[in-house]
């Protein structure tokens, strides 16, 4: 009786270590799987994090795009632009060498114009003087043809104040129109082409002189004052 309760015993504790093995085990697979879960639920929500974030640099790189986008068509426009701009900067610069070839241009020929116009007045005040001895030539040759040499006999007064000639008031020659006047009335000295120095002249003649070398632009003063 004792021995079969023994052996119940026995089979019961063998059995209960079986269960307490089954049950450290179940334990342990219990552990396992929680930790898998809690795993599990980590990396669910690394996922959920990573897929929000993909969304959020979804959404970034679409906007992106958008702007990449938009700003190629800018740049498209913008690169008509600066082709626009170079064009009209060649222009420019094709303008601004014709305005300088121009200027060149317009120095030279005011240059020219200046040393013409310095040869033209040249021409001018030679043609001036050329045209006074020529007149002064005419003029001499005409008084030379046209002026008597008055006889001393034929004068008993002065031929331009009328004042009677005496011992005090003595008769002069106007070297030029050959007529006898008193000193006051020919104290001018002029030089005539048919003498080396300056000679008598009348007043009348000397103003004739006078007049015709002022109408020529080129006054010049031959009067030696006694």
């Amino acid at each position: 009786m004792q021995q079969g309760v023994f052996d119940l015993y026995l089979v019961a504790k063998e059995e209960l270590a079986v269960s307490n093995s089954k049950l450290s085990e179940l334990k342990a697979n219990i552990e396992a799987e929680k930790k898998k879960r809690d795993e599990a639920e980590v990396e669910k929500a690394l996922l959920v994090t990573k897929c929000e974030k993909l969304t959020t640099d979804n959404e970034k790189l679409r906007t992106d795009i958008e702007e990449i986008r938009g700003k190629h068509e800018n740049t498209e426009s913008f690169v008509e632009e600066i082709t626009k701009l170079r064009m009209e900067v060649s222009i420019m610069e094709n303008l601004k060498n014709e305005l300088q070839r121009l200027r060149e241009e317009n120095e030279e020929l005011k240059t020219t114009c200046s040393v013409q116009e310095s040869s033209l007045l040249e021409l001018a005040d030679q043609l001036g003087r050329s045209k006074l001895e020529m007149e002064e030539l005419r003029f001499d040759i005409d008084q030379s043809k046209e002026n008597k040499w008055m006889a001393d006999d034929e004068a008993v007064c002065c031929y331009q104040c009328e004042a009677n000639f005496s011992l005090a008031r003595r008769k002069h020659h106007c070297r030029n129109c050959g007529m006898i006047f008193c000193n006051d009335c020919s104290n001018k000295k002029r030089l005539l082409p048919s003498s080396s120095k300056p000679v008598r002249v009348c007043d009348e003649c000397d103003l004739i002189f006078i007049k015709r070398l002022h109408g020529f632009g080129h006054f010049v003063d031959r009067t030696d004052t006694m």
